[in-house]
């Protein structure tokens, strides 16, 4: 499915709509019933790396092709920084399986991520693992891989034969439908909860402007804490986002918004924050006069205080006007 009109034909664009290839060169608008590249010249895409696609109207994209053998076909070349890659395996992996063959060649710092999960890699008593919230790597769907060390090197992702043992115990994917992403870019935190007595169920929510750009759910039952923290559960965040803006945050408790944040942070696309060694702190510490924002109970900021009854927040607590 290289061919550009095979893979993209047929299917109901709308003139504005774009595909570019992420953190790559390659960016394609559609006008007058065809695709137009920049820089202009014959388009093959790959399975080795990872796209976005900027539709004005939802559309089913379906893709479909061989199963992947050759060695050639699963190895992947990254470079310093940011890499857009494909993934190759037509099963579910989790991140240590996909990525065992980059084993040796990952250092501390390095950072996979799919748009709403990631793992970060750390090494303790000479040994390296990926931790986070991205267990699993799955067909259908592209990754950013973060490589901190200089200079080129590739892997190869594993494969498995189709009616294998390990293929029988591994769920197949089959048909998934991947949800659409918010942007194109996110940025990824790993944080701890400071200040805020959490429950087991509690949502960490990130916001902008009244749009929600990123939760993730605390697990107090979580083995992956922070002794730094006082145990506290570590929370692997990804946010959401296209531009620069202010960030803040909330806890969310059955639906509700129960303490807020000051704006903490600005939007950077692909920053990553905090690491699971060192996360960073997300402080909800502040006196009820602290932050002089108003908030309506679904995360948007007032410009002054309501003067329509209702329920508010206001200082990291609920606020009822009469």
């Amino acid at each position: 499915m290289e061919s550009l009109d095979v893979l993209l034909g047929g299917l109901p664009w709308q003139d504005g709509d774009m595909l570019t290839e992420l953190n790559g060169q390659t960016t394609l608008l559609y006008e007058n019933g065809h695709w137009l590249s920049s820089p202009n010249h014959d388009i093959q895409l790959t399975h080795k790396t990872a796209y976005a696609v900027k539709v004005s109207q939802d559309i089913q994209f379906p893709i479909a092709g061989e199963i992947i053998k050759s060695l050639d076909e699963r190895t992947i070349w990254v470079d310093k920084d940011w890499n857009a890659i494909g993934y190759t395996p037509m099963i579910n992996l989790t991140v240590e399986t996909a990525l065992s063959d980059y084993y040796d060649k990952a250092e501390p710092g390095d950072v996979i991520k799919s748009h709403d999960q990631f793992a970060y890699f750390t090494v303790s008593g000479g040994v390296g693992r990926w931790r986070g919230n991205l267990e699993y790597m799955k067909p259908g769907e592209g990754y950013m891989l973060l490589r901190k060390g200089n200079g080129e090197v590739s892997f190869r992702y594993p494969f498995y034969e189709p009616g294998s043992t390990f293929l029988d115990e591994w769920a197949v994917t089959g048909n998934r439908s991947a949800a659409p992403a918010r942007s194109m870019t996110t940025m990824t935190m790993s944080a701890v909860v400071d200040g805020f007595d959490t429950e087991d169920g509690d949502v960490l929510v990130a916001y902008s402007n009244g749009k929600r750009l990123g939760s993730e759910k605390v697990n107090r039952k979580a083995e992956d804490t922070t002794s730094a923290e006082g145990g506290e559960p570590l929370i692997y965040l990804s946010i959401a986002g296209d531009a620069s803006e202010p960030i803040w945050f909330a806890i969310e408790r059955d639906g509700e918004i129960i303490a807020t944040t000051n704006e903490l942070m600005e939007y950077k696309a692909n920053a990553v924050i905090g690491s699971p060694d060192e996360p960073t702190k997300i402080s909800f510490v502040h006196a009820d006069n602290d932050n002089d924002k108003w908030y309506t109970i679904s995360g948007i900021q007032l410009d002054s205080r309501p003067t329509a009854p209702g329920v508010y927040i206001f200082g990291g607590k609920k606020v009822f006007i009469k």
